[in-house]
């Protein structure tokens, strides 16, 4: 349904405006908000929502310290390059956010750079990213089932 894959699209744009406005990647390929836009944009006219669960989210990513940011970027992006491919192969939808060029130097750029000295706490942001990002999909699911 192109409507909720945009919704889904706008609480990945939230997510990703947040950390890449806190979190500046060197590296531009690495950045996805711009792409993730240039798919919605791609999509049939329709309103845009915030799902609760992205609010939930979004709260306490925006006053984490800089150096907190990898548990989220290990969730986000390394999850568009690796999974996110398969998606991007099989997905009739606009899909440009998951296309990276060279994928494997991104990905061992994020290693090398991003998640260098992984502490319990990055662990345990890591644990919320992916925590956050299930309550967005079951709260998307419920939505499509009872929309």
């Amino acid at each position: 349904d192109p409507n909720i894959y945009k919704t889904l699209l706008w609480q990945l744009y939230l997510i990703t405006d947040v950390i890449e406005t806190r979190y500046y990647s060197q590296d531009a390929g690495i950045r996805r908000k711009h792409l993730i836009l240039h798919d919605i944009a791609l999509l049939p006219p329709s309103s845009l929502y915030t799902c609760n669960a992205t609010e939930h989210y979004l709260t306490p990513l925006w006053p984490l310290d800089y150096h907190s940011f990898k548990g989220h970027i290990y969730t986000h992006y390394l999850g568009w390059l690796y999974g996110g491919q398969i998606i991007a192969k099989r997905s009739k939808m606009p899909s440009q956010h998951l296309h990276f060029e060279n994928g494997k130097s991104k990905i061992q750029y994020i290693r090398n750079s991003v998640l260098i000295n992984i502490s319990q706490e990055d662990i345990k942001e890591a644990q919320l990213a992916f925590q956050y990002t299930i309550d967005i999909y079951k709260e998307l699911y419920e939505l499509h089932s009872t929309g």
